[in-house]
């Protein structure tokens, strides 16, 4: 398809692991990650391609039904200076009662004093809250900043 369009001179497929890949790569404004789908292998392709992406770059982040490349974003957008850009929204379909219900639930709780140090993040901000489908993009504010003790609960 990249063919067709006319795009071949603006594109090279590397039929290779990324941590072999995404170190020799110049900088980039725009990355997709749509390949291990486990955890720790996609978490592992972001923070290579975060040391490379400038910041106001993009990055797209597929199949987001799988509860592993949730637990990713959940991972960017808690720790890392990164903001929901666009997320392809089901067909504009309304959330189910039952999601309405948990993000009641999980809003109500996290008026709680010291909700957050008891309670897991997906409980107080349902993966329906996003409202994605499929496909997320993510824009980089800026390069990571943090203080090497520096976590938050994702």
């Amino acid at each position: 398809m990249i063919e067709r369009a006319g795009f071949s001179s603006l594109h090279t497929f590397f039929e290779r692991f990324p941590e072999e890949v995404v170190p020799q790569l110049p900088r980039i404004q725009f990355a997709f990650i749509d390949s291990s789908h486990l955890f720790d292998f996609t978490l592992m392709e972001f923070v290579l391609i975060d040391k490379k992406l400038d910041p106001g770059g993009v990055l797209a982040l597929h199949d987001l039904w799988m509860p592993s490349i949730q637990t990713v974003v959940r991972f960017v957008l808690t720790n890392r200076a990164y903001k929901i850009c666009h997320a392809l929204v089901e067909n504009g379909r309304k959330p189910s009662v039952r999601q309405r219900c948990k993000e009641f639930v999980g809003r109500s709780l996290s008026k709680i004093p010291g909700a957050r140090r008891v309670l897991r993040p997906e409980v107080l901000v349902p993966w329906s809250t996003f409202r994605a489908q499929n496909l997320m993009l993510l824009q980089k504010i800026s390069d990571d900043q943090r203080d090497w003790r520096f976590h938050r609960e994702f």
